[in-house]
């Protein structure tokens, strides 16, 4: 199986970014915790096209992905609610129509601002992260996203990974690719399946991403060209691996 190889690092210009989903070749959307949501391209240049101080809904963003209908879902940790938005690419760039609810994930913390962190939609499952206390992968009916089931993680994963900060799906192998923060790598998953539903996690492998001091891997994210992305916050990046 090849490895995940760094092959591209530059600045981005999203201060807090805390989630990432590809929208077509070198072009994303990123959540930024504080400010709402941004268009980021591959040279790390980046445009607000959804403000939180217009939309009270986008606080402490955390996830974003495509919802199964093309949307782009996000997710809040604060309300674990997700919320989706139209996606309008125009000549001019891309614009979001305001966001309007899907459902709110499960509360299982046993602690503030240890919740739902990440999200991503595969097949027919959303998935989220639990940054800790629990530390877990929920898997969710869709469109509903009522809980269908809370995966730990194998025991190697769990003692390498102090956090969870987000979360997405290689496509190529489907795997289930989770990133800490705190631990700065992250650890691709196979998918252990009873009757059509994901139940159980293994471990293929850890990659360790080479992060300088203030910087911390928020989000995660895998193009159709199938590089995987990071953004990175406290020193501001976007990432790209490569398989070698």
């Amino acid at each position: 199986m090849s490895a995940w190889t760094e092959t591209r690092v530059v600045e981005l210009a999203v201060p807090q970014a805390s989630g990432v989903v590809s929208i077509d070749d070198g072009v994303f959307l990123v959540v930024d915790d504080d400010r709402g949501i941004y268009v980021a391209y591959e040279n790390g240049t980046a445009d607000v096209v959804a403000r939180r101080k217009d939309h009270p809904e986008l606080r402490d963003l955390e996830g974003i992905c495509l919802g199964p209908d093309g949307t782009a879902w996000v997710l809040s940790e604060r309300t674990s609610a997700v919320h989706s938005l139209s996606i309008d690419k125009t000549r001019s760039g891309v614009e979001l129509a305001p966001p309007r609810l899907v459902a709110a994930l499960e509360h299982i913390a046993r602690k503030n601002n240890k919740g739902w962190e990440g999200i991503e939609v595969f097949g027919a499952h959303a998935f989220a992260c639990h940054e800790d206390k629990p530390k877990r992968v929920g898997v969710f009916s869709l469109p509903d996203l009522v809980t269908v089931a809370v995966m730990k993680l194998p025991k190697s994963a769990d003692s390498a990974l102090d956090d969870l900060s987000d979360v997405c799906i290689d496509p190529l192998s489907g795997h289930l690719i989770v990133l800490s923060d705190e631990s700065a790598c992250f650890a691709e998953l196979s998918l252990e399946v009873d009757h059509g539903v994901p139940t159980a996690l293994a471990l293929e492998r850890i990659v360790e991403i080479d992060v300088g001091k203030k910087e911390k891997p928020e989000g995660v994210c895998v193009d159709g060209r199938g590089a995987l992305w990071l953004v990175t916050d406290g020193d501001p990046h976007l990432r790209a691996f490569e398989r070698r």
